[in-house]
């Protein structure tokens, strides 16, 4: 079965991988911004924060994360 979706993350293993020098901090303020500033802050960290987390469980799973777009 293939099938294809995406995630938003920062500090990924995904971009580590290949180089790519982000930040939780950026992701944040990037996402806060782009939601008009009315994004639940609490809800905001936790995603933020959680993300790349998900991303490494994915892959442990057996998962292949290893494609990377990036967008903003």
């Amino acid at each position: 079965m293939i099938a294809s979706s995406g995630m938003n993350a920062a500090e990924s293993i995904v971009q580590a991988r290949l180089g790519v020098n982000d930040s939780m901090q950026k992701f944040y303020d990037e996402t806060l911004k782009s939601g008009g500033y009315m994004n639940d802050r609490e809800m905001l960290h936790y995603f933020v924060e959680h993300a790349p987390l998900a991303i490494a469980w994915l892959e442990d799973l057996g998962i292949k994360v290893d494609d990377l777009t990036i967008t903003g």
